[in-house]
């Protein structure tokens, strides 16, 4: 058998120095906004499909002449025509958001992509995210070996007692979940089938394409989002369906923006398969990077990456699909992105007396304040990964990136009562939510009615 990848030519996708994101110009109008409603009917509409398919080509034909290999990636394994040491790069297309990713062997080849592809794309050079800021472990890990917990635990005023007493219980809804992955085997989840990728940490890498497996943790962190979401006892919604793409490390909490749109490009490929394509869907985020700019990074760059990332979101909600994401960990005053954007549904943390947690960031602008809801983000009980032993384990975490996960499940139970758009669920939730006010600062707590 003939290899064609020596060491010496596997692509190193995870320095920011090779790896770009093109993004379509004609996405944007004069304040970086997505205008086009291209991806709105993508999940149901072949000509939309077609539409976003003429982006890439025009992508594809320009790298190509840049002497790039496309890395055609199947469902499973990425399959290169020839050796990497014969072409400048690798680059892959993401058919479901019109964008494309390329890497390039030398660094110093950027500049004549930029200047071939400048009329036409932003050429963003990826750039990395993270979890926001950890409070604290999980302490105590609880084990319930034999039985599951019995009851939410939820406040009587969220409304989730209410809505499982009536039968709604998220069923019949999707929910993408970004993070640490999933312990598809904890007694929370292993009743069902999750549908699952791993991104790994150089996904345009062939040696080590994005695969779908049986879903797993190292961190934990995915897990108890998960089980806040839909844990068949713990959970919201405990009959929502479940669609996880690992894409944070478990080791440094990181990752990039680049493996973040394979995830989601995934995401909306699996919300449209026929069995999928007309079920409500949204997606829970608990990353991004800090508002406040990145040290050693000009500030023109920085609004490049916001651009970018901004554009990546409202391509999310142009598929009809709500992006909600946790505002950030640092504090009044202090937040993150994408949650600090104005079309994703930023989410702070409250306790469950109805306290905004000294931790949840906030946003005060002439144009945009934030967060745009709060959800309950202090001592939450949800799963966290097995032992060795096979045994499941639970833990109490802080954090908007629990408060996220359960605003997530509060709107799986509106779309599973009455199909909606993502603007109109974003109404439904606003609409709905109890006002808390504590000192100087009011909190609206999303909750069930």
């Amino acid at each position: 058998m003939t290899t064609l990848f020596s060491q010496a030519d596997i692509l190193t996708a995870g320095s920011d120095g090779t790896g770009v994101l093109l993004v379509p110009k004609s996405a944007f109008d004069s304040d970086g906004i997505v205008t086009t409603a291209r991806v709105a009917a993508y999940r149901t509409s072949p000509s939309a499909r077609r539409g976003l398919g003429h982006v890439e080509e025009t992508a594809a034909r320009r790298l190509e002449r840049l002497g790039l290999q496309e890395v055609a990636t199947s469902d499973l394994v990425a399959q290169p025509t020839a050796p990497l040491s014969e072409t400048q790069g690798v680059f892959a297309r993401f058919t479901a958001l019109g964008l494309t990713a390329a890497y390039f062997r030398d660094e110093s080849r950027i500049a004549a992509a930029r200047g071939a592809l400048q009329d036409d794309f932003e050429v963003v050079t990826n750039f990395s995210l993270a979890l926001p800021t950890r409070l604290r472990a999980p302490g105590a890990r609880l084990m319930h070996a034999t039985s599951m917990p019995v009851g939410t635990g939820w406040p009587t005023v969220s409304g989730i007692d209410t809505a499982h007493r009536q039968n709604v219980r998220g069923a019949g809804v999707l929910v993408g979940v970004l993070d640490t992955g999933i312990d598809a085997d904890h007694q929370q989840f292993h009743a069902r089938t999750i549908p699952f990728r791993y991104v790994s940490f150089d996904p345009n890498n062939p040696a080590s394409p994005p695969r779908d497996v049986r879903g797993f943790d190292l961190d934990g962190h995915g897990t108890h989002v998960c089980g806040i979401i839909a844990g068949s006892t713990v959970g919201v919604a405990p009959e929502a369906e479940l669609v996880v793409a690992s894409v944070i490390e478990s080791e440094t909490a990181r990752t990039s923006l680049i493996r973040v749109v394979y995830g989601l490009n995934w995401l909306l490929h699996e919300f449209k398969a026929p069995a999928n394509a007309t079920k409500p869907a949204v997606v829970n985020l608990s990353l991004g990077f800090p508002s406040t700019g990145v040290l050693n990074v000009p500030l023109k760059e920085y609004k490049t990456r916001l651009r970018a990332m901004e554009a990546v979101l409202n391509l999310l909600i142009q598929a009809n699909v709500l992006p909600i994401v946790a505002i950030g960990n640092d504090g009044p005053g202090r937040f993150g992105y994408p949650g600090g954007f104005r079309n994703a549904l930023g989410v702070g943390a409250v306790d469950h007396g109805g306290v905004i947690a000294p931790f949840s960031g906030s946003r005060t602008s002439s144009r945009t304040r934030k967060p745009d809801i709060y959800g309950y983000g202090v001592g939450i009980y949800s799963s966290l990964e097995r032992d060795m032993a096979n045994q499941s384990f639970y833990g109490r975490l802080d954090g908007t990136s629990m408060a996220a996960p359960f605003v997530a499940g509060i709107a799986a139970l509106y779309l599973c009562r009455s199909r909606m758009s993502a603007a109109a669920l974003r109404t439904t939730l606003l609409t709905n939510a109890q006002t808390v006010k504590t000192g100087r600062r009011s909190a609206l707590i999303a909750r069930y009615v």
